[in-house]
């Protein structure tokens, strides 16, 4: 923890002790299980001669150029946070563009100079003095502007590790910004992989700026420093070409606090900490930066000190084993999920949003016309290119489809569905020519009668993928038959086959107006192909596998071999955001689709590094704090478990938080199932458990940003299709993994725009070798715990019902259950028998009464069989 300490003050720690050890040695040395540090006395003062890594014979080998160097900075006055210098895109335009006013500010603060690292006067040197006392060495300088002291020592809670503990006092007044001593550096050529979550990740240096800086394309090639706003995991890792891994991670409790004491506004914007791949020397080695030289607790009069404490960690299973330990065994992720408690389950969360969905009133439901036709879609109140808060959207097209199928509700079915399907037949381009078979624009200005983007006047072949082939695929599953619908995809398919490129891709768009490509400065880092894998699935023919797999290609030739995505959110200029785990999702159906293991392993390495949009700090606990006039435990509003929109430089992280929409979370459940490693199962359900504190009490609807709380839906009612989308799919993938595959169900087509969930229902799965058909009657079911939620199914081949209970707590449970199948149109006549998990089976069945007592133990799953009698 970094503390301002009065003159008069003296923090002993354990260097009091260290102190009056007068043993020392000409070489002292410093090892763990996994590295060995060896300094060496010089005319320069103590340098680290050797950093060393055991080999899997036991032989200790050199990692990098080792140095031992250490760097504070000082500025006698606060640097400014705000840029002023004038970057351009390799095209020669200026960025971000004035027509991007969020990115336009947001790029001014990440450009300012202590992020630039260009602030103050940055003071190096090797310690003058050392002493050695149990294993642990002491090191002391004394500069003009500053005292520094730093013990390093075998980690407390980890012996893997080094802890090192340093103490900066003051000289004289200023302010200051202590950094992480090099211990070592790799050449350019030693480089394998890099990264600081939350920013940027890659396999090379980036020369471009706005590439590296703005969409996280490369590292870049001077040290930059990455504010703790939007560093997912307060950590900095460089892995070298032998799979060694060294990273530097920031003891918990020293980012900045995203909430103030006082309850009353959030603080998420004041950046405390940051991290780089570089030191200020411009050397490639993992470093931390506290606290930020232009940050009030960088300022210390004569006599005041600041402490920082970190570890070292040096792992050999790569990059992604370097970010879960620090996420897992230093941010505790899983072990935070035994606070989590719902105050409402997640399934009673969807009913009550289906509930609010189909409400005109709270869903903002609107109906016009448009070229003689009804459609009908919902209020969208945000920032839209040309609207006169006359926009309309839908989002969720497959859990729409999905709720009617479940529910048979006829509200939805008779009423909604067909002006849903008459706006997504409307919002299709319908001459022929150069944009035949794209959708128009994903808004309709109810008084301008018009269709528009939300940004800019163009198309975007991903649009296509989108709001053609996602939304008519979607709904074609569950209507097969439907002619006119299937003409409109097929109008679709054709025209993001024929904008196809000859290497695979795709361009970002076209000009509205003249057809031209857009945004040259960018490559098509996105899911694009995914349009063509759905073409194949709905039509069935070869040219569509052929050009899904050439897309496919690209996109893990140039994107995820080198960690380089692009976003889909037009007005913060595409900055990497959810498209890239629908990446994952995408190359996961085509390996299904093929069988070839290229495309599964690409997925599991693209939702690896989805992960880095996945916060890890502050870190969840119990204590209480005021958050807008509600007392809420630490746990409950934390953005640990929380993935952004986008984050990075200028994503809407920098100012908002994480978003509650955990699109993702279904898939990371699938990855616990496909790669074993059940980190992916606690990260989603660190996003889906225990987040009643964002979820409106009234409406059930979760906020879309952090910082809004429970405020619910605002300006964007739509977004609770999402929810019900995402919600429905994380829950069905907990069913399957918990069951060991015994439940499965078909999944439809991704989502259009924020994530890899998907709709079922469309036709029926198995449970436990079973035909059976998903339905959703809330009104069967009473008695049950908010920590418990519950899938329903009906068998194919007879009138037995199936109830599935998933807890979602790491605590066990014991189920009080009143049943009444009555509303399913049969008589409550029905005995039950539980699934056996070592059995692999079904007990005997026993008559059903009243109240029913279900255990859920091991996986958290229990099923349960209900046969009419």
């Amino acid at each position: 923890m970094i503390a301002i300490l009065p003159k008069t003050s003296y923090v002993i720690l354990i260097l009091g002790a260290l102190l009056l050890c007068g043993s020392c040695t000409t070489s002292p040395q410093l090892a763990t299980e996994q590295f060995q540090c060896t300094w060496e006395q010089t005319k320069e003062g103590w340098k680290l001669s050797a950093l060393s890594t055991k080999s899997n014979s036991g032989q200790w080998l050199p990692l990098g150029q080792a140095s031992g160097e250490y760097t504070f900075l000082y500025a006698p006055q606060m640097p400014g946070d705000s840029g002023d210098i004038a970057i351009r895109t390799n095209k020669g335009e200026p960025f971000p563009g004035e027509e991007y006013p969020h990115a336009v500010r947001a790029w001014k603060f990440a450009t300012n100079p202590v992020l630039m690292n260009h602030a103050g006067k940055a003071i190096s040197f090797f310690p003058s003095e050392m002493e050695v006392s149990n294993n642990s060495l002491f090191f002391k300088h004394e500069t003009e502007e500053a005292n520094i002291e730093a013990v390093w020592a075998r980690h407390p809670d980890n012996p893997k590790d080094i802890l090192v503990t340093m103490r900066l006092t003051a000289k004289q007044s200023g302010w200051f910004s202590m950094t992480s001593p090099t211990l070592t550096t790799l050449s350019e050529a030693e480089l394998d992989w890099g990264l600081v979550p939350g920013f940027f990740q890659g396999n090379r240096i980036q020369p471009d700026t706005v590439l590296a800086v703005a969409y996280a394309q490369g590292l870049p090639n001077f040290p930059y420093i990455c504010a703790d706003r939007t560093v997912t995991t307060p950590t900095a890792i460089l892995q070298n070409k032998d799979n060694h891994t060294l990273s530097v991670i920031l003891e918990p409790g020293q980012t900045r606090d995203p909430w103030a004491v006082d309850g009353k506004k959030h603080t998420h914007r004041q950046v405390r900490t940051g991290f780089s791949h570089m030191n200020r020397a411009g050397a490639l080695t993992p470093t931390v930066y506290a606290p930020l030289l232009n940050h009030p607790d960088a300022q210390l009069k004569e006599g005041e000190t600041m402490t920082l404490d970190f570890r070292y960690h040096l792992d050999k299973q790569g990059w992604f084993a370097s970010l879960q330990y620090a996420m897992d065994e230093v941010y505790n992720t899983t072990a935070s999920l035994s606070l989590k408690k719902n105050k409402q389950s997640l399934s009673k969360r969807i009913e009550r949003l289906l509930k609010y969905s189909l409400d005109d009133q709270t869903s903002f439901w609107r109906e016009a016309t448009f070229e003689g036709q009804k459609l009908g879609a919902q209020s969208y109140m945000g920032m839209v290119v040309g609207s006169d808060k006359d926009a309309v959207k839908n989002s969720d097209i497959g859990a729409m489809w999905m709720m009617s199928q479940m529910t048979g509700n006829e509200a939805l079915v008779a009423r909604r569905l067909p002006l849903v399907r008459n706006f997504k037949l409307l919002q299709q381009e319908p001459s022929a020519g150069f944009f035949h078979g794209a959708a128009r624009g994903q808004y309709y200005l109810t008084k301008g009668k018009r269709w528009v983007e939300e940004w800019g006047s163009h198309i975007e072949p991903i649009g296509v993928t989108y709001y053609t082939l996602a939304d008519l695929g979607n709904i074609l599953l569950f209507q097969p038959n439907d002619d006119e619908l299937k003409a409109a995809f097929k109008a679709g398919a054709e025209r993001l086959l024929a904008w196809q490129q000859p290497n695979g891709s795709w361009a970002i768009g076209y000009d509205h107006r003249t057809q031209e490509p857009v945004y040259a400065d960018l490559q098509d880092f996105r899911p694009t192909f995914y349009g063509m894998m759905m073409a194949y699935r709905i039509l069935g023919e070869a040219k569509y596998l052929t050009a899904a797999k050439k897309g496919a290609d690209w996109i893990i030739e140039k994107a995820v071999n080198n960690g380089h995505f692009l976003g889909v959110c037009g007005d913060i200029r595409f900055v990497n955001d959810f498209a890239t785990v629908q990446i994952s999702q995408a190359l996961l159906d085509l390996w299904e689709m093929t069988g070839e293991e290229c495309y599964k392993t690409a997925a599991i390495e693209t939702a690896k590094m989805y992960v880095f949009s996945i916060y890890a700090h502050p870190l969840p606990d119990t204590h209480e704090r005021e958050v807008r006039s509600k007392d809420l435990l630490g746990w409950q509003f934390t953005q640990a478990g929380l993935s952004f929109e986008h984050g990075g430089s200028i994503g809407s992280a920098t100012g908002a938080g994480p978003i509650l929409l955990a699109s993702h979370a279904g898939l990371f459940v699938r990855m616990a199932n496909l790669t074993g490693n059940p980190f992916f199962a606690a990260l989603a359900r660190a996003a889906a458990w225990g987040r009643d504190a964002h979820v409106n009490p009234e409406t059930s609807v979760a906020s879309y940003y952090w910082w809004q709380m429970d405020r619910g839906a605002g300006n964007f009612p739509h977004h609770a299709w999402w929810q019900i989308g995402w919600l429905m799919d994380y829950l069905i993938a907990e069913a399957n993994y918990r069951s060991q595959g015994k439940i499965d169900f078909p999944g439809g087509f991704m989502t259009a725009k924020v994530g890899p969930h998907k709709p079922y229902g469309f036709e029926p799965g198995l449970i436990c070798g079973d035909s059976a058909q998903l339905i959703f009657h809330p009104e069967t079911v009473g008695g049950l715990p908010p920590s418990t939620d519950w899938l329903m199914a009906k068998s194919t081949a007879d009138n037995s019902i199936y109830l599935i209970f998933i807890q979602n707590d790491t605590a066990p449970a014991m189920l009080s259950l009143q049943i009444d199948f009555t509303a399913l149109g049969g008589a409550n006549s029905f005995d039950f028998s539980l699934w056996d998990s070592s059995k692999a089976a079904f007990g005997d069945p026993a008559p059903l009464n009243k109240d029913l007592e279900i255990p859920i133990a091991g996986k958290g799953i229990q099923i349960v069989r209900f046969e009419s009698k």
